[in-house]
């Protein structure tokens, strides 16, 4: 099963999973060849230029600074199920996962340290009355340096005008989870989540409305490069954009049923179309997003 998705540049390109699974394409994703790096399940995968991040069970952190030629393990000092990392530069990154951790980096991940964070003085006392007492956090984005989201369970959603230094509840409540977050610029974003959940913001996350669904089943990611999108979930379900999210349209790929669930997607933009890499259970998959 692959969880991640990330190209280096235009050629050089790695999908990661669970047990292990590691693939590396030098090629635009012509060809794919397996790395063994650890026998454990990896959630996430990112790059900044040639230094890269995976994440994943049980606190792994690994680390490679020449394109994944190389990898060493991070010391996390958790044991929480890792599930996003993002990078704003080489050297500041965010990693989140299960039961509320956050992860901080300022060295390149020589050293993490956990943000505190009281979720129960942000948690409402209608979610604990339901048995709510944390909040599994599934991904994490930045827009710019300072301007950062994170998402997960009860609807919730997180921003950071620091850095990630400090974490503000933008919205929390008997929502269902989401599982991805992107922003365009620093006041037009996406969220998606369980059943299709699809929300929008155009003030920077001071205010959410749903998005017309484009599907019944969980959407898992969005992701954006420009005016090209692309959002991919359960059942097979891919939606693309190429007006910056104004509309969103179906893709339909030859899937053999059941159909699989899909997980995450990386945009690769030229002049006149972008190629969009998916990833999901037993699958990895090459569409393209034309220019409007």
């Amino acid at each position: 099963m692959a969880f991640g998705v990330h190209f280096i540049d235009d050629k050089r390109g790695w999908i990661v999973g669970n047990c292990g699974l590691a693939l590396m394409t030098p090629d635009g994703g012509i060809s794919w060849e397996k790395i063994n790096i650890a026998n454990q399940n990896f959630k996430d995968i990112y790059f900044f230029g040639e230094n890269g991040w995976i994440v994943g069970d049980g606190g792994l952190i690994l680390h490679t600074s020449d394109g994944g030629a190389n990898w060493s393990r991070q010391q996390s000092n958790i044991k929480n199920p890792l599930t996003s990392v993002f990078f704003l530069d080489r050297e500041k990154g965010i990693a989140v996962g299960t039961d509320g951790m956050i992860l901080s980096t300022s060295d390149g991940g020589a050293s993490w340290k956990a943000i505190d964070i009281d979720w129960t003085s942000i948690i409402s006392e209608e979610l604990i009355s339901n048995g709510i007492i944390c909040i599994n956090l599934y991904d994490v984005f930045f827009s710019n340096k300072l301007c950062g989201w994170i998402v997960g369970d009860c609807g919730t959603v997180l921003k950071s005008v620091d850095g990630g230094e400090t974490w503000d509840v933008s919205q929390m409540g008997l929502l269902p989870p989401l599982f991805s977050v992107c922003f365009k610029n620093d006041r037009e974003g996406w969220v998606v989540g369980q059943n299709g959940y699809f929300l929008k913001t155009e003030d920077g996350g001071k205010h959410w409305q749903k998005v017309p669904r484009i599907a019944e089943k969980s959407l898992y990611k969005i992701s954006m490069n420009g005016n090209y999108g692309i959002i991919v979930g359960d059942n097979g379900v891919i939606s693309k954009t190429n007006d910056g999210g104004s509309t969103w349209a179906p893709i339909s790929l030859d899937l053999k049923k059941p159909y699989p669930w899909l997980s995450d997607a990386f945009i690769l933009p030229s002049d006149s179309f972008a190629n969009v890499y998916i990833v999901g259970k037993s699958v990895a998959l090459l569409t393209r997003i034309n220019a409007k």
